[in-house]
Parts: C-alpha cells; structure tokens; sequence
C-alpha cells in the first residue's frame, strides 16, 4: 500500500503546498467568529447573500450567555447559581441595536437571585411556555422591570411563555411604568406583593396571564396615561387583596377574565384626586368566591368612577365568602347586563348592594339573571338630580285590625291599634332632618281620611295615624307612604 506524502501536493502552477493554507482556514472555522466566513442565503427567488453568522445574530438564545458548565443544571432544575448578570447581559446585547430583537429561553429554571432583569425598547422575552420555563426571584424589590419615563417611554416590549416567581418580600413581579404597546402572554406571576403592575402604560395587551398567590394584587392599575389596555383570558387568583386594583385607566377592557378566591376583592375600583377610571368595562369574566365583595367601588376623594360596564358576566357564591357580589359606594354611570348570580353552592344575599355614605348615580340594571336572597338594594335615590340617602316606601292593607298585606322597600309595618301603624326602616336615617309622605283611603267608597306620620321614637322607628274626617282614629283599607333622608 502506497502513502501518500502531503508535504508532495502541488498547486496547480506547481507552487507551495495547499496543507498550510487549509489549516490555516480550518483554524478560522473552527474560531468562534468561523461562522462570519461561511455563507448563506434563504432558499427561492430573490434570496439576498449574508453570513451563517448574521442570521443567526437575528436572535439570541440566552443559553448562549450561562456559562456551558451551567447549561445542564438550568435545564433539569438543579442549578444554585444566580444568573440575572448573565440574562441581563443577553437582554443588553439585543437591546443596543436600533432595532432591538428577541431573547429565547430554551426550556429550564433560571435562578436570578437577589437581582432582577430590566427590559429595554424593542426587546422580547419569549420562553417555550409558562409550565416549561421559570424565572426565580429572591430579592425585595423587582423580578422583571420595563421602566420608562414620561419624557423617554420604553416602547414595544413583549414578555411570552413563561413563569415568574418571588420569595418573601418581593415586591413586584412584572413592574411597567411609561412602557406603550406591550405585549404579554402565556405567563404566570406568584408569590409577590403586586404580581403584574401597570403604571402609565397605553396601548397594552395581556393574554392568558396567571397572576396568583401575591400578597397585595395580582394586577395593578394606575397613573394618568393607563389607556387602552386590553386583558384576555387572564387570571388573577388567590390573592391577598384583590385580584385587579384599578385606581386609574381609560378604555380598559377585561374579555373572558377569571378573579376567584382574592381573599378581599375580585375586582377592587377606586379613584385618586386627580384621576379615576372611565370606561372600565367587563365582558363575560367569571367572579367567584372572593373574600369581602366580589365587585367593590369606592373612591375617597371628590372624584369617582365613571362608566363601568359588566356585561354577560358569570358571578358564583361559595359558603363563606362574599354575602354580596356587587357593591358601589361612588360610582357613576354603571351598566349592568346580561349576567348571572348563581346558586349553585348558595345564594348572595345581594347581587347589586347601592350603599349610601358616597355618590352614585345613574346606575342601570337590566336582563340579569338574579338567584340571590334579597336581590337589589339602594340606600340611595336621586329625584331631580338630588341626592336622597336612606330611602324607604311601603304600601299595606289593613283587616281585622291587623296588617293583612305588606310591599315595600327597606321597610316593615306592625299594626299598634285602631288608625295607629309603626314603621321601622331596616337602615337607621342619617340625620334630623327628614320627610315622610303619607296617604290612606278607605275603600270602595273613598271616604274622606287623614293620614299623618309622628314624630320618630328613634332612628329607625315612626308612626302613622289615620283618622275619618271627623278626627277619630280608623283603620284605613290601604296606606301608602315614602320616606326620604
């Protein structure tokens, strides 16, 4: 068998051997910028010529900044070593170009220790899936923040397919102050204070995010500029306050959204001095089993909610929880519709619950499918645009000298003695002054009759006395009356 000598190969010209020059290329291959010198160019018509390396560049794995001795332990959920410098450091190289780009997470658990990551314009996160992929937050401030500012806003920013978990004393999993045209989906936040929270963000959707177990919130609302924000079958759920707090936000919208087991509030809506949240609409959301109210409005400043809509949406009672599903204390402009208060495990004791002590108005309430004990109930009326709190109306019908048939609203009658009825209204009036109207007849024939109402024994406690036209105590066949504070 011949061998064949290398160092012999000619060139064609017969000049130096070829050996040398192939190493040296070999070496450039193998070097880590060997893909800048292989070629490419995608497949069909009008392709454009690039390098291996360009197109790959078009995306970062963020695997391709852990160091390889720890690429293994992240993948099987075994690795000790923080690694929020080397995430931030895959995030920066995307983010320093004008264009920005995406950062993949391969499948694993990425302990980021006491420092969390930072998200600049233009630059996505995008991980295989919330059950696949986890970030693991030990610190006490913010596991993900997208800060921007009012002058220099981050813009288009995306967060998908994965879970974000905190530890005693985190405070925010997702932190997003000035970020426009966000984007988020497939994600679950646990175990922060505040789980998503939303600070002057415009133009924003969030789609199947979980939001659990947070101390506080597991969404967020506020600032001047939280406009246009849209939720999609997301979840907030066994959270300590509430599962949405909104304190501000214009056009936002919750379509196919589940708040269940908040150990205070499904949905808690609130106003500050200088701004509040209009057109706050839900649209075939599922409430359940929160702890306080299931639907809680109450701002204390002059200013209050306005235009909330809750449209063909699904509220549930469980044993133990909330006793009402809806409360407004200030509010405005409110449409109810189309939804259904369910028995299922129990009845509320009230679907709809108007408290007095703030301002209401305008409140609608049609075609809903109502279960619960007492149904509606208002503290509060409004005649020619005047506030009347403790509003209370009764019609009875008296034989045999007793009551033989009571209507009202807030309002019980007992028979006392001939022409002498006692009313007690079941809230206490707020205050002295007050106005009772009162009118009696006395059947068939109309006799004439006089229907006068005492002064009250107590807050709750009045009485009406009816007389014949002579002044003598009689019953009447029927008395009617209305009271307002």
């Amino acid at each position: 068998m011949s061998t064949l000598n290398v160092n012999s190969i000619q060139t064609a010209g017969g000049a130096s051997p070829v050996l040398t020059a192939d190493i040296a290329k070999n070496s450039e291959l193998i070097a880590s910028s060997g893909s800048s010198i292989v070629g490419h160019i995608a497949s069909g018509a009008g392709g454009v010529a690039t390098t291996v390396q360009a197109k790959l560049r078009e995306s970062v794995s963020v695997i391709d900044f852990i160091p390889v001795a720890l690429h293994a332990s992240v993948a099987n959920g075994t690795n000790v070593t923080p690694l929020s410098s080397y995430i931030q450091a895959a995030i920066n190289a995307v983010g320093s170009g004008y264009a920005g780009g995406v950062v993949n997470f391969p499948s694993g658990d990425y302990l980021l220790g006491t420092t969390g990551i930072t998200i600049p314009t233009l630059v996505k996160l995008i991980g295989t899936g919330f059950d696949s992929v986890a970030l693991r937050y030990s610190g006490t401030g913010t596991a993900v923040a997208v800060l921007g500012t009012i002058g220099t806003p981050v813009v288009k920013i995306g967060i998908h397919g994965m879970a974000i978990y905190g530890s005693a004393g985190s405070v925010y999993g997702i932190d997003m102050q000035y970020c426009p045209y966000v984007h988020a989906s497939n994600l679950r936040v646990y175990g922060f204070q505040v789980g998503v929270s939303i600070a002057d963000c415009w133009n924003c959707s969030f789609d199947d995010v979980l939001s659990e177990n947070n101390t506080q919130d597991g969404f967020n609302i506020s600032g001047a500029d939280a406009n246009a924000v849209l939720f999609t079958s997301c979840q907030a759920v066994s959270n300590g306050r509430a599962g949405v707090y909104i304190s501000s936000g214009y056009a936002v919208k919750f379509v196919n959204c589940t708040f269940e087991i908040n150990t205070q509030y499904g949905v808690y809506i609130t106003a500050t001095a200088s701004i509040r949240p209009t057109a706050v609409s839900f649209d075939n959301c599922y409430i359940e089993g929160n702890g306080t109210f299931e639907v809680y409005s109450d701002a204390p400043t002059a200013l209050v909610p306005i235009g909330l809509t809750f449209k063909d949406c699904y509220f549930e009672f469980l044993a133990g929880k909330a006793a009402t599903a809806i409360r407004l204390v200030d509010a405005s402009t409110v449409d109810i519709d189309g939804c259904a208060f369910d028995n299922r495990a129990g009845n509320y004791s009230y679907s709809l619950y108007m408290a007095a002590g703030g301002s209401l108005e305008n409140i609608k309430w049609g075609n809903n499918s109502d279960t619960s004990t007492n149904g509606v109930y208002s503290e509060v009326y409004y005649i020619n645009e005047q506030k009347l709190e403790s509003c209370a109306w009764g019609r009875f019908t008296v034989s045999g000298a007793a009551i033989a048939t009571q209507r009202g609203f807030g309002v019980s009658v007992a028979y006392i003695s001939t022409g002498t009825y006692e009313v007690t209204l079941n809230k206490a009036r707020s205050g002295t002054g007050y106005c009772i109207v009162a009118n009696a007849e006395n059947g068939a024939s109309y006799t004439s009759m006089i229907c006068s109402a005492s002064p009250p024994s107590s807050s709750t406690v009045f009485r009406i006395a009816v007389t014949d036209s002579a002044g003598t105590a009689a019953d009447a066949r029927t008395v009617s009356f209305v009271v307002y504070d």
